[in-house]
């Protein structure tokens, strides 16, 4: 699973969770689905996708551009950790959540309810 963090002067101000095949649009027109109100941002600055297990942001032809972890980018696949800065004072952090993190433990027990393992 990925998670984008939406930060303003690092401070985390809204979370957006993605799954496969999920597209939104950043910039500062309120039709965009995630919006942020800063001055350098333009109406539809970037677009997010994941595609299968990889996360990917895109430049829409902004003014100010789109930068991840200090280059700026046409285009690009977000790893854990990358920051993408959006505007002077917005970043996005990109977190993915391993498979093993993300799972639930299944127990089974016998007929006397005694543990006997957990998967």
């Amino acid at each position: 699973m990925f998670k984008l963090e939406v930060r303003f002067k690092n401070l985390v101000v809204r979370e957006y969770a993605f799954q496969n095949g999920d597209v939104r649009f950043i910039g500062r027109a309120p039709e965009n689905h995630i919006v942020i109100e800063e001055p350098d941002i333009s109406r539809l600055h970037a677009g997010i996708a994941q595609i299968q297990d990889e996360l990917f942001i895109w430049d829409e032809g902004s003014t100010h551009g789109t930068v991840v972890n200090g280059d700026q980018v046409i285009c690009a696949r977000l790893k854990d950790g990358d920051i993408v800065s959006i505007g002077v004072q917005h970043t996005l952090k990109a977190s993915i959540s391993t498979r093993e993190r993300d799972a639930t433990v299944t127990a089974a027990y016998d007929r006397r309810r005694n543990l006997m393992t957990t998967v």
